[in-house]
C-alpha cells in the first residue's frame, strides 16, 4: 500500500519540464533512460521504434528548423479548401514555395526532400565512428529482440475487422515462447582503459540476428587477457567486456537462430564472415574481414564483448552444445581444448613419437594430455614454478626450464604454447633433424625472436609452424575426448571466485599465487 501511494503522489505531482539547464547530460544517463523507455508499452502492440541520440549541435538546429517546416506544412494542408482570410494570406509565400496549389504529390515531394535532408543531418551524428551503426556495443538503444514487432503500415484493409483479427491473431516469432524475463542491467568486468579495470553494471545485450544469448555459468581468465588489458590486440576497444573461455545456458535467441532456449553450450571464440577465400578453407580464425562486424565476423571477448560478465550475444556459429557428461565448469573449457587439439593435428602427430611440450599452463597441458591420448610414445613437459609439481603425474617427466638442452635435438614434434621468444627458440633447438616446431603461444604483438642460428632450422629440415586457434569445428572433436574423460581439467582449475572478486581473480592468476594455472570465476547467481 505506501508502494502504491507513493507512485499515486508521484503521478499527481509530477511537472512538465520545457526550459532547461545548459550543460551536458552524461552518457550513462541518457542510455538508462532510453533503455527503460524502450521497454514501455505502446498502443496496439506497436512496440518502440528505434531510439537515435543525437549529439552535434549543428543537427539539432537542422532538427527544428524542420520540425517548424513540418509543423508550417501540416498546417498549410488543413487550411486547404477553407475560405481564404487574412491568417491564410500570410502563409501564402509558404505555399507557393511549396507548390501546394499544383496537387497532393507535389507535397508528396516536398516530404520526400525533407526525409532526405534529416537523415542526412542525423547520420552523421549517431553515436559511433564515421556514423556506423556499432556492432560491437551491446543494444541499449535499440529494439529488444525477443519483443514482438509488428510494423505499421497503410493499407486498403488496415481499418477493416477481419484485417485487425488477422493481425491481432497472428503468431509469435518463432522461440518467443520460450523466451525468459531479463533484466535491463547487468554485472560485468570492464576493461576501461589499458591497465585498468573493474566490475560495472552495464546493459544486458540482446541477441543480434544468428546471435544466442548466454547466462554465463562458468568463466576463466586467461594469459590473453592480460594482452588484451595491455592493449596488445589493436582491434580490442575499449572499454571492452573481456572473457573468451567461458560456457552457460541458452536464455533467448535472435531471429534465424534454431538452437532452443535451455541449450547447454560452450563457446569457441573465431567466427569467420564465411565468404572470404580463407574461411571457405575452413580456416575462419584466419578470416580477410577480421574485426569486420558488418561482414559477420566476431572475435569473441576480443571484438565483441565477452563472457566475463552474466549474459552474452554469441553468434550461434561460436557455439558447441555441451555433451551431458560435462559440466558447465569443464564446458568452459571448449575453446581451450580446440586449440590445444588443432596444435597437434598441425604438427602432424603419429603415434609412437617423442613429443615435448613448452609451457605448463592451461593449453600447454591440455595439449599434453592429448597427446598421450592420441598415442604419443613419450610426453615431456618443460617449465617452472610451482605448477610443474601440481601436473607431475600428467605427463612422463617434467623438465625444468634450466635445464632444457639436455633435450636439444632430441623430440620428433615440439609444441609451444609459453608465448615467450626464449621459449620459442628452445623449442626449435628441442627439435630433431628432419622434426617439426608449433609455435602457439605469442598471440599478441611484441614477441620477436633472436638468438637463433638459422641454419639450424635449414640445414636440420625442421618444420616450423604456426598454430592460430581452432579453425575447421576441432573444438567440436575435442569435446568428444573430453566427454570420453581423456582429457581432465577439473585439476587445472587451481581457484574460483564469484564475480565480485574478480580483482582478487585477477592477482592470483596474474601473479600465480599457490601454483593458479586456471581461475575461474561464476557469473550468473546459484552456480
Amino acid at each position: 500500500m505506501t508502494d502504491a501511494m507513493d507512485v499515486a503522489t508521484l503521478i499527481r505531482t509530477r511537472r512538465a519540464v520545457r526550459r532547461f539547464r545548459a550543460g551536458v547530460i552524461p552518457g550513462a544517463h541518457v542510455r538508462e533512460v532510453l533503455e527503460a523507455g524502450r521497454w514501455a508499452p505502446s498502443p496496439a502492440n506497436l512496440q518502440p521504434t528505434r531510439f537515435i541520440w543525437v549529439r552535434e549541435v549543428a543537427v539539432k538546429t537542422e532538427l527544428q528548423a524542420l520540425a517548424r517546416e513540418s509543423k508550417e506544412l501540416s498546417s498549410t494542408r488543413g487550411d486547404r479548401g477553407r475560405r481564404r482570410s487574412g491568417e491564410e494570406s500570410q502563409q501564402r509565400p509558404l505555399r507557393q514555395r511549396l507548390r501546394v496549389g499544383r496537387g497532393d504529390g507535389d507535397l508528396r515531394d516536398v516530404a520526400t526532400r525533407s526525409l532526405a535532408r534529416l537523415r542526412r543531418g542525423i547520420r552523421p551524428a549517431l553515436d559511433h565512428r564515421k556514423g556506423e551503426a556499432d556492432p560491437q556495443r551491446a543494444a541499449p538503444l535499440d529494439v529488444p529482440r525477443d519483443v514482438h514487432v509488428r510494423s505499421f503500415r497503410r493499407r486498403a484493409d488496415h481499418g477493416s475487422p477481419s484485417a485487425r483479427g488477422a493481425r491481432r491473431d497472428r503468431p509469435l516469432p518463432r522461440g518467443s515462447e520460450r523466451l525468459v524475463s531479463l533484466p535491463p542491467r547487468m554485472r560485468a568486468v570492464v576493461f576501461e582503459r589499458t591497465g585498468m579495470f573493474g566490475v560495472d553494471t552495464v546493459p544486458t545485450p540482446r541477441p543480434a540476428r544468428n546471435e544466442a544469448l548466454v547466462r554465463v555459468r562458468s568463466s576463466m581468465i586467461c594469459g590473453t587477457d592480460e594482452k588484451i588489458l595491455a592493449g596488445k590486440f589493436p582491434a580490442t576497444r575499449f572499454p571492452h567486456v573481456p572473457g573468451h573461455e567461458f560456457s552457460g545456458d541458452v536464455v533467448a535467441i535472435g531471429e534465424g537462430v534454431t538452437l532452443a532456449p535451455g541449450a547447454r553450450v560452450g563457446v569457441e571464440v573465431h567466427v569467420g564472415c564465411g565468404t572470404c577465400d580463407r574461411c571457405r578453407e575452413g580456416m575462419y580464425t584466419l578470416c580477410l574481414n577480421y574485426g569486420k562486424r558488418e561482414t559477420g565476423h566476431a572475435h569473441v571477448g576480443f571484438t565483441t564483448s565477452g563472457g566475463l560478465a552474466e549474459y552474452a550475444a554469441v553468434p550461434v556459429a561460436a557455439l558447441h552444445r555441451l555433451p551431458d557428461s560435462v559440466s558447465f565448469d569443464d564446458g568452459a573449457w571448449t575453446d581451450n581444448v580446440g586449440i590445444a587439439l588443432w596444435a597437434l593435428e598441425r604438427g602432424r602427430l603419429a603415434a609412437g613419437e617423442r613429443v615435448v611440450v613448452f609451457g605448463p599452463g592451461a593449453i600447454g597441458l591440455c595439449a599434453a594430455q592429448l597427446a598421450r591420448a592420441l598415442g604419443a610414445g613419450s610426453v615431456l613437459l618443460v617449465g617452472r614454478g610451482e605448477r610443474l609439481a601440481r601436473v607431475r603425474d600428467l605427463v612422463d617427466a617434467v623438465i625444468d626450464v634450466s635445464d632444457v638442452d639436455r633435450l636439444w635435438g632430441s623430440a620428433d614434434l615440439v609444441v609451444e604454447f609459453a608465448g615467450t621468444s626464449e621459449a620459442a627458440r628452445a623449442a626449435i633447438l628441442t627439435a630433431r633433424r628432419g622434426g617439426r616446431v608449433v609455435l602457439g603461444g605469442s598471440t599478441g604483438l611484441g614477441t620477436e625472436l633472436s638468438g637463433l642460428d638459422l641454419s639450424t632450422i635449414v640445414r636440420g629440415n625442421i618444420d616450423v609452424l604456426g598454430s592460430l586457434a581452432n579453425p575447421r569445428g576441432v573444438s567440436g572433436r575435442a569435446l568428444t575426448l573430453l566427454a570420453r574423460g581423456q582429457v581432465d581439467v577439473k585439476r587445472l582449475v587451481t581457484h574460483h571466485f564469484p564475480l565480485e572478486r574478480f580483482a582478487d581473480a585477477w592477482t592470483t592468476f596474474t601473479e600465480r599465487r599457490n601454483g593458479a594455472i586456471r581461475v575461474m570465476l561464476h557469473p550468473a547467481e546459484g552456480t
